[in-house]
């Protein structure tokens, strides 16, 4: 197998066929592939990585055993993120590791943010406190290299381990790189997934427990989120979303009486303008029958890249009892000045 570098010529980069020579480059790509068709079913996190390390091994020779060691958040714990080649108690000995220079291959290559290779664990200093865990299980060898996030930040180390003395050439070094890419880039897209997953929870938990009725619903009127006071104010008792609004809401008058006609609703001039608009009071005919007053503030959803709203937030207060004491009291406010006259 040739192992000649040669500069690929669109990048000016040795091509993949350079370093690993053709027949393990192709099953380079179709690892790299396969990882990539993972990451776009939103596959687990420990299934991925799982397969991640099965596919090294095959790529990395006879008697590779792979694990993947993933940073808690505060940087410096490492839990075992797979291992399937590995004794489950060798896993569970080095699960919440605190990294830091000699923990290991692993451990330093996080700490150091570098590729770690030694040859032979049994005399390797940086297996002293660990050569009596992998020693007894055969294991020799192991290399290891971090991976980062986009920002940098190391979010890990991929590790190879062997039954025998051993030290990576050149295609292996490569190699070790390339799987290294893999595994950060799954582990990063999993953080941002969680993060995501937090702040919309967080979200959620918040909108739905304001009580203040929040409805979110598309230029024409389809609704794409409701909250439950929302719910509670407009007697809606089935499933709303992705429903009318106007199945709803029947009909709705400005403070003076006057109907509000199609296409002058609130939402439609904010449509239209790309404006907020902030503290109308509107009376609302409902589907079961019963009419309220509220005021609501309506503002535009306009998503990056795009220039024109296609959905719009409503936020709105149930006025109805506010106004019917006030419509009580007014009769009696002009009898007492009346009187005082």
């Amino acid at each position: 197998m040739s192992r000649q570098v040669t500069a690929d010529i669109a990048t000016g980069q040795p091509s993949e066929s350079a370093r690993y020579g053709s027949d393990l480059a192709a099953e380079v790509l179709a690892s790299e592939q396969s990882v990539l068709r993972l990451l776009t079913r939103s596959t687990p996190l420990p299934e991925l990585l799982a397969e991640v390390c099965r596919r090294a091994e095959t790529l990395l020779g006879e008697g590779a055993s792979c694990s993947i060691l993933v940073l808690d958040t505060d940087g410096v714990t490492a839990r075992v993120g797979a291992a399937p080649s590995l004794p489950a108690q060798y896993s569970a000995a080095l699960n919440g590791v605190a990294i830091g220079p000699g923990v290991g291959s692993c451990g330093t290559a996080m700490y150091e943010r570098r590729l770690v290779v030694v040859e032979d664990i049994e005399t390797d200093p940086l297996w002293t406190n660990f050569r009596h865990l992998a020693l007894p299980l055969g294991l020799r060898a192991c290399w290891s290299v971090p991976f980062e996030g986009d920002t940098g930040q190391v979010l890990g180390a991929f590790a190879v381990y062997y039954r025998t003395r051993r030290r990576p050439d050149e295609s292996a070094h490569a190699l070790l790189s390339e799987i290294g890419h893999s595994v950060g880039l799954a582990v990063h897209q999993d953080v941002i997934r969680k993060r995501l997953a937090q702040s919309e929870e967080h979200h959620r938990l918040v909108v739905d427990h304001l009580n203040e009725g929040i409805v979110v619903q598309t230029r024409d009127g389809i609704v794409l989120a409701c909250n439950p006071s929302a719910r509670r104010m407009l007697r809606v008792t089935g499933e709303v979303i992705g429903k009318d609004i106007y199945k709803v809401i029947l009909a709705a008058y400005w403070e003076d009486g006057s109907p509000i006609k199609m296409g002058d609703q609130p939402t439609q001039r904010v449509v239209r303008t790309g404006k907020p608009l902030v503290g109308m009071t509107v009376r609302l005919e409902l589907a079961g029958g019963e009419s309220i007053w509220i005021t609501e503030n309506v503002v535009p959803i306009v998503k990056p890249g795009e220039t024109e709203s296609g959905a719009v937030l409503i936020s709105f207060n149930d006025i109805t009892a506010v106004r019917a004491a006030r419509a009580v009291a007014a009769p009696r406010h002009a009898r007492f000045v009346d009187g005082a006259l």
